[in-house]
């Protein structure tokens, strides 16, 4: 415990617990902050940040208010970068640990398998997904994770290898523990840390899909998302830049202090450099 105060009181551990308070707070506070449809048209179109005090991100080219839809295009954001990455944490890691586990023709066939979907670009994937069973927020969800675990299989797999060969795996094994149990309890918790680091950089990289999939139409035209209104935004880079820069700051911002959790968890959950 004392180690992980110490890793949240350095500058990477700071910046990384206030932009994830900051986007898990916008979040949170869309609806009672912006309790109507971000998709209206409430004001003057594009007006310029500040030039209205009531609607101080500006608007867009349709009226719609800018911080409305920041605040609630994190829900949507988040939403889908946690749940992508969750399933694709859950294929990842069965297959991996099975692979690793198991060894043999099974771990050969598993393998072969994810290779198999490593050769396919994962946003073109994605974008074929979608483009096949609709726009929609489910359907980008299942295609970022369903093209996003193979890297997560493979280092399942490495770390099981590594952990079942220990002394007390074997010493379980000796006295008659099940297969099943024994990779539950006794191997996969100890080859989950660095599975758990890698699911943050997973998640920034499920948000970015999603944004691109947005940018380009493919997801639910009824919510509004970050990567939709720097879509949107793109129609008037040239005139009024703000429309697309504050949307897609607020992806940055997410993105980066993702990146910042996955070192500091790298910090803490990994025993080499536990003090």
């Amino acid at each position: 415990m004392s180690r992980i105060l110490r890793l949240l009181r350095t500058p990477r551990g700071i910046a990384s617990l206030l932009l994830m308070l900051l986007m898990v707070g916008m979040a949170f506070s869309a609806p009672f902050l912006y309790p109507g449809d971000p998709m209206d048209m409430v004001a003057t179109p594009s007006l310029w940040p500040g030039e209205d005090p009531e609607f101080w991100l500006g608007t867009d080219l349709m009226g719609r208010d800018l911080a409305a839809g920041v605040f609630h295009g994190a829900r949507i954001s988040l939403m889908v970068g946690l749940i992508a990455s969750i399933t694709a944490l859950l294929i990842g890691t069965v297959i991996g640990s099975i692979a690793g586990f198991a060894g043999g023709w099974l771990d050969t066939a598993l393998m072969r398998t994810t290779e198999i979907f490593q050769t396919m670009p994962p946003f073109l994937f994605a974008i074929a997904v979608v483009a096949v069973l609709g726009p929609s927020v489910e359907n980008v969800v299942l295609g970022i994770g369903i093209t996003a675990w193979p890297s997560i299989a493979r280092l399942a797999r490495t770390e099981v290898l590594s952990v079942r060969e220990r002394e007390y795996v074997a010493a379980a094994r000796c006295a008659g523990t099940p297969t099943t149990l024994l990779l539950v309890r006794h191997v996969l918790p100890n080859a989950i840390s660095p599975i758990i680091v890698t699911a943050s950089v997973l998640m920034a990289t499920a948000m970015l899909t999603e944004a691109g999939l947005s940018f380009l139409g493919l997801s639910d035209p009824n919510l509004v998302s970050w990567g939709s209104m720097i879509g949107v935004g793109r129609e008037a880079l040239r005139t009024h830049w703000y429309m697309a820069a504050i949307p897609g700051c607020a992806l940055i911002l997410a993105v980066l202090g993702l990146n910042l959790l996955g070192d500091v968890l790298d910090d803490i959950l990994d025993p080499r450099r536990q003090a």
